[in-house]
């Protein structure tokens, strides 16, 4: 049982690592955009 071995058999799993960080960078962006925007608003209750 090589490691090239299990890498072939589960190629997906490398492609789902990858899009799942640039899904989650996306989702970050997004998030920090927002609560920028919104942050005035959280500042008076803080």
């Amino acid at each position: 049982m090589t490691p090239t071995a299990e890498k072939g058999t589960r190629p997906w799993l490398l492609r789902w690592a990858v899009l799942g960080l640039i899904v989650a960078g996306a989702v970050v962006q997004i998030a920090l955009s927002v609560y920028g925007r919104g942050d005035h608003r959280d500042s008076h209750k803080r």
